[in-house]
């Protein structure tokens, strides 16, 4: 679920993610989206969003992950 998002609207809205292996694949709104995760919890992804390339880096624990995107867009994912 995205805790924080500085699209408003978006908080609050439920994300599948994938990983396989190091690996990761978002869902829907951000289906365009992939990256990785490094063993020390280091995330790095990317995608596009209605024609504008956005890239993030942040940190993962085991019940969330927290980003800084393009556009100054601060992002987190919690486990539900």
């Amino acid at each position: 679920m995205i805790t924080q998002h500085c699209t408003a609207e978006l908080v609050g809205t439920s994300v599948s993610l994938e990983q396989d292996g190091c690996g990761l694949l978002f869902g829907e709104p951000f289906g365009s989206f992939e990256g990785s995760v490094s063993q020390s919890g280091s995330v790095a992804l990317g995608g596009i969003i209605e024609g504008d390339v956005i890239n993030c880096t942040g940190t993962a624990s085991s019940n969330r992950i927290a980003l800084n995107c393009t556009g100054s867009c601060d992002v987190v994912f919690a486990r539900r």
